[in-house]
């Protein structure tokens, strides 16, 4: 049986693609009902190591993704320990440019993996490249998760005047399945 260390190590030793040499590993609780699914790590040239910090983590004000994420977050009362994040690709783009269709199909079966192991019971898809994966790969994920999609937290830091009516949704579809569940 795989665990989240042994996906994590073969994302990081992964070089099908070659896109940059930093790899993004998924983060948060891998046993919780709840999953976000991003396009990729974000592009932090400045980042010289191996690790990657997630977007998640990231919550400079109104300068990036984190920030507006976390704010989602607040307002829906979620903590780390309430979901695990993880993104399309693993690799960060430069200036986080759309993931190719070979880049995507090199990542995907660390994404299956990462479903596998969770078994969530909500997939929340942030943004185009999330929604696209979806659309294309359905059935080979699964067919018992609830899934919704919201605009990426990047969309809303260009757009903050957005961000109530985003929340809002967010907050609603949330409330949805919290009931369905119960």
């Amino acid at each position: 049986m795989s665990n989240i260390k042994n996906i994590n190590n073969k994302i990081l030793n992964c070089y099908k693609c070659k896109i940059a040499p930093n790899r993004g590993v998924g983060f948060g609780n891998i046993k919780s009902n709840i999953m976000f699914i991003a396009q990729n790590p974000g592009w932090q040239p400045e980042i010289k190591s191996k690790d990657i910090i997630p977007f998640a983590l990231n919550t400079e004000k109104g300068k990036a993704s984190g920030y507006w994420f976390r704010k989602l977050l607040n307002k829906c009362k979620l903590t780390n320990d309430d979901f695990y994040i993880t993104n399309v690709i693993k690799c960060p783009t430069n200036k986080n440019r759309c993931p190719k269709e070979k880049e995507v199909e090199n990542c995907f079966e660390h994404l299956q993996r990462e479903i596998k192991l969770q078994v969530p019971k909500l997939i929340v898809l942030l943004g185009n490249s999330a929604k696209e994966l979806f659309e294309n790969k359905k059935n080979e994920i699964s067919k018992n998760i609830k899934i919704i999609y919201i605009y990426h937290p990047g969309f809303i830091r260009y757009n903050p005047h957005l961000f109530k009516r985003w929340a809002g949704n967010f907050k609603k579809q949330f409330k949805e399945f919290n009931n369905e569940r119960n």
